[in-house]
């Protein structure tokens, strides 16, 4: 067995996927498949979390204020998020002038765009949830209870595919996937404790 096949070699014991690979042997595929592409991975995950965010505090807020109407809370949830979505599109392009001097060429600036309009897939399912309780189909109530199990969700698929690239053990993984939901919620937390104020 050579060098290049010892990073290859997985225990028998290990988890298998249904093309019959190892974990192990399907994160360095995905890696392999990424590579060229980190920047734009990176900022579309940057850009989800941020929204992602922002939609789950906007709603928290919603549900215990207890006065909004529907109408009011889809308003709310979409304009968030979409001014953190523009927040983190123009930071972009602000610290790239301020690091490098010159603006983004074509094809830096619309990966960034690109990147940037992909936090709006995060309010989708929340806002039709929120608009179907803003025509009578649904109460708030539980459209806001179903849209912070969205959001729950979308932390916790977020969170699993950033862990799951990492090299670490499936404990550690475990372990770092259930710390970020907890710092999650701790921001959450902040943002309406801070609306009680």
């Amino acid at each position: 067995m050579n060098d290049r096949d010892e990073g290859m070699h997985v225990p028998p014991t290990e988890l298998r996927t249904d093309r019959g690979e190892s974990w192990s042997q399907w994160r360095m595929r995905r890696r392999m498949r990424m590579r060229g592409r980190e920047r734009a991975f990176e900022l579309f995950f940057k850009e989800t979390v941020y929204a992602s965010f922002t939609g789950f505090a906007i709603v928290v807020v919603i549900l215990l204020d207890g006065h909004s109407e529907a109408r009011q809370a889809l308003g709310a949830l979409v304009l968030g998020v979409l001014g953190i979505i523009i927040a983190g599109f123009v930071a972009e392009i602000v610290a790239h002038l301020a690091v490098h001097g010159v603006q983004h060429t074509g094809p830096e600036f619309a990966l960034v765009a690109w990147t940037s309009a992909g936090g709006l897939g995060t309010v989708l399912a929340p806002a039709l949830l929120l608009l179907l309780a803003a025509t009578g189909v649904l109460p708030l109530a539980a459209a806001l209870t179903a849209t912070i199990i969205v959001y729950v969700a979308t932390f916790g698929v977020i969170g699993w595919l950033a862990i799951n690239g990492a090299p670490l053990a499936w404990w550690k993984q475990l372990l770092a996937l259930g710390g970020l939901i907890l710092v999650g919620f701790g921001v959450v937390g902040l943002q309406a404790l801070a609306h009680g104020f």
